[in-house]
């Protein structure tokens, strides 16, 4: 496992429930991960907080859901570009 870290600000003042998930390129179903809080601020939103997760691998597709205050509803993201631009700046791949 690797670990993805500073998925930043992701949790702030205006979001809540925060929950995340990992799939391994071309299979189905999401495996649940569990985000550990590595470092607290704010800005301009106010407080904020730096999440690290556990990743199968550097080729796999990061889900995160979480309930956006002003919008009064849950959002999901997608991440995959991120972790190939992580995986190129770390390994020079």
């Amino acid at each position: 496992m690797l670990s993805l870290a500073y998925l930043s600000d992701l949790k702030n003042d205006y979001s809540s429930k925060q929950s995340f998930g990992v799939q391994s390129i071309n299979a189905s179903g999401w495996n649940a991960v569990t985000a550990t809080v590595t470092g607290n601020g704010s800005n301009s939103s106010g407080k904020t907080a730096d999440m690290r997760i556990q990743v199968p691998s550097e080729s796999c597709i990061v889900r995160c859901s979480m309930y956006v205050e002003p919008m009064g509803r849950n959002v999901i993201f997608y991440y995959k570009k991120a972790l190939e631009q992580l995986q190129s700046l770390l390994y020079g791949k």
